[in-house]
C-alpha cells in the first residue's frame, strides 16, 4: 500500500499548489517515490520465514548487502537508486529554481541521499531515516 499513500500525499500538496487541479499530467507519478518494489516479498510478514532465509527481514537486509540483487518480481536496490534519482532529476527539471517538497519513505530517502550509486558487491549502508523527519537535498 506506499503506492496508495504517495499518491495521495502527492495529489493533497498538487491540488494545494493547483486550485483550478484537472488531470494529473502523468497518473503514475506517485510510483516513482514508493518504497523498494519487493516483489513475491510483498506482503509477508518480516519474522515469517521466506525462501531460503529464515525470515524475510534477513531477505530484505540481503538485498542491502548484495545491491543488485533483484527479488523475484522486484527491484534491486540499484534500481530503487536509478528511479528515484530519475524522479529527482525530472522534479527539478520541470520546476527549475524551486523549492519542492516532496513526501516519501525511507528508502528512497537513503537513496536520495546517497553520495553515489551502489557498486556490484559493495553493501549500501542503511541509514537510518525517522518517521516524520526532514531530509534536504540539492539536485543539480
Amino acid at each position: 500500500m506506499p503506492a496508495v499513500s504517495n499518491w495521495i500525499t502527492e495529489e493533497s500538496i498538487y491540488r494545494h499548489d493547483r486550485p483550478d487541479f484537472g488531470e494529473r499530467p502523468d497518473d503514475r507519478s506517485h510510483l516513482r517515490l514508493r518504497e523498494q518494489q519487493l516483489g513475491d516479498l510483498e506482503g509477508h510478514r518480516l519474522d515469517s520465514p521466506f525462501a531460503d532465509d529464515p525470515t524475510a527481514q534477513h531477505s530484505v537486509d540481503r538485498l542491502w548487502r548484495e545491491p543488485f540483487r533483484r527479488p523475484s518480481g522486484g527491484e534491486s536496490i540499484a534500481d530503487m537508486y536509478a528511479r528515484v534519482h530519475r524522479a529527482l532529476r525530472r522534479h527539478a527539471t520541470d520546476r527549475p529554481g524551486a523549492e519542492i517538497v516532496l513526501v516519501t519513505h525511507g528508502g528512497p530517502v537513503r537513496m536520495a541521499s546517497a553520495p553515489e550509486p551502489p557498486t556490484p558487491g559493495v553493501p549500501v549502508p542503511r541509514v537510518g531515516v525517522d518517521n516524520a523527519s526532514v531530509t534536504s537535498i540539492t539536485v543539480t
